[in-house]
């Protein structure tokens, strides 16, 4: 080991010392060396090297402070001896680790993937008949689908690699849609009309391509700006279309709507003002009421059947939502 520290005498001036210290570590010792205290180092035997423990060299050399301090690294033998021409001391090249050395083994870069090149925006809808999946279920067949058409996916650059695809907001089961966002990176430039050619016949069970963006590559993440959703709920039954709208407006001039969600077990206790934006009422027929919810990172979302469900109070009788469609998603620039 070799250890170099300097003491600075002048601005321009430094001294610096050397300390070279044979390897104890690999030396081996007796029991009676093991036990006798101080004696093991001042009595130890001799090392590969010739020498012993206790036999600590230091030389004393001035040196302008701009001079390079260089340091031998753990296993850079040759540089300590002094080998290859080398000064002691100087720093060997990184390389692949030598058996006898204490450094890790190299560790190879994978081949760098393909620079992103496109980002397309996928709008698509979900028809109520559609087989019932959970989000995972959802995003492992659009990624299915995706890679079945041959688009030329982007990968992530991480040690687990996965493909560039991220979706707008999870879409609760049985829900219809019309218009989710999914994005998908590609390392090529495509025409949307290859795009729809190559998604054509491979669409999971139940959804239709409705429209393709080319977005912005260097954006913001999709799901960061989604910041709510519209809802179109049917209603069963034929409820007074006035004295729902009524009820309507008293939730919008309400400055708290508090509710019950179940969760897990039990039911948790919230404010559902701070995530409702707007409620209307068509007269129908069927009577509908479209609603406008935030998503908030903090508080949560604001779900269309508890917004119905306020409603039902607020009329003092419940009342019950036949259909949820989830017309679209609001980015945080589309917000008004």
């Amino acid at each position: 080991m070799i250890v170099r520290f300097t003491s600075s005498t002048t601005s321009t001036i430094a001294t610096t010392y050397t300390i070279r210290i044979a390897n104890v570590l690999r030396t081996p010792c007796s029991a009676s060396q093991r036990t006798g205290g101080s004696s093991r180092y001042t009595n130890s035997r001799p090392t590969t090297n010739g020498r012993t423990a206790s036999d600590v060299i230091h030389s004393k050399a001035k040196t302008r402070t701009s001079d390079p301090i260089r340091i031998a690294t753990r296993g850079d033998s040759a540089a300590i001896r002094g080998e290859s021409g080398g000064e002691a001391g100087d720093r060997m090249p990184i390389g692949r680790a030598r058996p006898w050395s204490g450094r890790l083994a190299d560790v190879f870069d994978r081949p760098e993937a393909p620079e992103p090149r496109q980002r397309w925006r996928l709008v698509v809808a979900r028809d109520a008949a559609a087989p019932p999946a959970a989000q995972r279920e959802l995003a492992e067949a659009w990624v299915r689908t995706i890679q079945a058409a041959g688009l030329p996916i982007a990968w992530t650059d991480v040690e687990r690699t996965r493909p560039r695809i991220s979706f707008g907001a999870p879409l609760p089961i049985g829900m219809a849609a019309d218009a989710e966002l999914i994005d998908v990176v590609l390392v090529e430039r495509w025409p949307a009309w290859r795009v729809r050619e190559a998604l054509a016949g491979r669409m999971p069970e139940g959804w239709r391509l409705v429209d393709l963006v080319d977005v912005w590559l260097a954006g913001p993440p999709l799901a960061g700006r989604v910041a709510a959703a519209d809802y179109r709920v049917e209603l069963e039954g034929s409820p007074d279309p006035a004295t729902l709208a009524r009820a309507a407006e008293q939730l919008l001039t309400a400055d708290a709507i508090p509710r019950d969600r179940v969760k897990g077990a039990g039911t948790v206790r919230y404010d559902l003002r701070p995530l409702l934006i707007d409620v209307r009422v068509e007269p129908g027929p069927p009577v509908v009421v479209t609603t406008r919810t935030r998503f908030h990172p903090e508080l949560g979302t604001g779900r269309p059947e508890e917004v119905v469900a306020a409603l039902g109070d607020a009329l003092g009788h419940p009342i019950k939502p036949a259909r949820i469609v989830r017309e679209r998603l609001v980015l945080l620039d589309d917000l008004v």
